[in-house]
């Protein structure tokens, strides 16, 4: 039935985005008190296993919790991404740059090679997610730059939050 179809998938999308959003709020505040790095090194693991559990999901329910869990560990990924590259841009911008950079090469590369590996199988790409999640909390963990020395706190503020404040 396509309507059924058509809600299960508004649902499951809803699920997502609503992880995403909670999360995102909850982990941005969190990122300045705590080393994104290690927020990083929690959640790209815990991303991992969401994309797995999404194509083996045998039931409505399931799928609907695999794909919240998903959505709650990007909420969590982006703003420890933000957070420990503006720890590392110190004066400059090329964190930021780079930021983009791969950001940007994410969208155009991403369709094209999770496109390519549905024509194999419907599960392939969440396998491939899942693989690329885990090696990017191996560089995080592993060869990632170490967070600077300069912590901030909620109590204060990062620096461009001191210039908004003027």
């Amino acid at each position: 039935d396509p309507a059924a179809v058509a809600t299960a998938t508004g649902i499951t999308a809803t699920a997502a985005m609503g992880g995403t959003v909670i999360s995102a709020l909850v982990v941005g505040r969190l990122s300045r008190r705590v080393a994104p790095r290690w927020i990083l090194a929690a959640s790209l693991p815990a991303a991992a296993v969401a994309a797995t559990l999404i194509p083996q999901a045998a039931t409505i329910p399931t799928l609907l919790a695999a794909w919240a869990l998903f959505g709650l560990t990007a909420g969590a990924t982006t703003p420890a991404i933000f957070a420990w590259m503006g720890r590392l841009a110190t004066g400059s911008s090329g964190a930021y740059a780079l930021l983009a950079t791969v950001n940007m090469l994410d969208f155009a590369i991403g369709p094209a090679v999770m496109g390519q590996a549905s024509v194999y199988s419907l599960t392939l790409p969440f396998y491939l997610a899942a693989a690329s999640t885990l090696v990017a909390a191996f560089v995080v963990v592993f060869t990632g730059p170490r967070d600077p020395s300069r912590r901030p706190t909620m109590s204060s503020p990062l620096p461009i939050e001191r210039e908004i404040d003027r």
